[in-house]
């Protein structure tokens, strides 16, 4: 059984690199690997999610980073640069002859930023980035370009696999808003839609928290959101309606899907701030134009964001059989130094929020 390990500093909540390590771990499990995923802090709601995966049996949790963690993994699949202390320690003794692919999600989060870019040059195979954007940002670190590889966010399976629903509507009947920071004029908007007969849902911190599924999605004929969940709506063929504390372009169609994929749908491409009355006419009266050019590339971008094709496509890049990789004791001291310091800062943020709970 080939085996895996993932790393990513904090699993916690329901989103961002939390989502993306419990799908790439529900992914490699459904292929029959063995999957362990390392982290600093390990609590629900998302340690629910991962303790619910199928195949359950092949995955392991250690909550201990010390010599018990193996470190005899075909791929070494890091984020946030984490890498726990055995793994570093077997690098700067035996080696290890392992894959490794080095993932970065975002181009502002300094813990997604190449902070160890000297050993991750040294150590990858590949360094993959969830947007150009973020490809440009950590070049600025003096990361080797050669060996930056685009996965954008991709979903899994199941939402391109969903019997697709053709909507004819000349205006959405349902509109679900998924945000976890929504911005007021977006609250303001919903009164004006439900004036106008459109049924209005939200998701998120504000309002109630669950992982984005298919069958949810599909109740409705728009989504309002950014980042990942418009890939989980197109690869389904839901218009998206892209706004949220950044601002936004609002309908995505042919003009600007691909500067806003650039910036992994953010917002942040068109930084455009619109106000509650301008938001609502757009959902209601300009709506046509990016159903039609959702569903004419309903196909495409499904295949584009499918979560086993982009994965295979990017393991299709290692040679075929991997090199030995190596640290030096003072570059592994380093990298044990840094997951030291994240693992007591995100435990002592944790500590604090559950006191201010109470």
């Amino acid at each position: 059984m080939q085996k895996i390990l993932i790393t990513n500093n904090h699993l916690h909540d329901i989103k961002g690199s939390e989502l993306v390590t419990l799908e790439l771990a529900e992914l490699f499990l459904s292929i029959g690997w063995h999957v362990t995923i390392y982290t600093n802090l390990y609590l629900p709601p998302l340690a629910n999610e991962i303790n619910r995966l199928p195949n359950r049996e092949n995955l392991s949790v250690p909550l201990n980073d010390d010599e018990s963690i193996p470190t005899d993994f075909d791929i070494i699949w890091i984020q946030q640069n984490t890498i726990p202390s055995s793994v570093a320690k077997a690098l700067s003794t035996t080696g290890l002859n392992a894959y490794i692919i080095w993932h970065h999600m975002s181009s502002f989060i300094h813990i997604e930023l190449p902070i160890l870019a000297e050993i991750e040059n040294q150590l990858s195979d590949i360094i993959t980035v969830i947007s150009q954007e973020t490809a440009d940002r950590i070049s600025d670190f003096a990361i080797d370009k050669n060996k930056i590889n685009l996965f954008e966010n991709p979903a899994p399976d199941y939402f391109s696999d969903y019997p697709a629903r053709k909507i004819s509507a000349k205006k959405p009947a349902s509109l679900l808003i998924v945000s976890n920071h929504t911005p007021p004029e977006v609250i303001q908007a919903i009164p004006l839609l439900k004036k106008n007969g459109i049924t209005v849902d939200l998701l998120g911190e504000n309002s109630h928290v669950r992982r984005i599924t298919p069958d949810i999605l599909s109740h409705y004929d728009a989504i309002l959101t950014i980042g990942k969940t418009v890939q989980y709506a197109v690869s389904m063929g839901i218009p998206v309606y892209e706004y949220d504390h950044f601002g936004g372009y609002g309908w995505l169609n042919h003009e600007n899907f691909h500067k806003s994929a650039e910036k992994n749908f953010s917002g942040r491409a068109s930084a455009t701030k619109k106000k509650a009355g301008e938001i609502a006419d757009e959902i209601i009266n300009h709506y046509i134009p990016a159903r039609d050019f959702i569903w004419e590339n309903k196909e495409a971008l499904a295949g584009k964001y499918k979560l086993s094709t982009r994965t295979s496509q990017l393991l299709q890049l290692l040679s075929p059989t991997p090199s030995l990789k190596k640290l030096t004791p003072q570059q592994a001291l380093q990298v044990i130094t840094f997951n030291e310091l994240h693992r007591g800062l995100y435990r002592t943020i944790m500590y604090y929020k559950s006191q201010f709970k109470k």
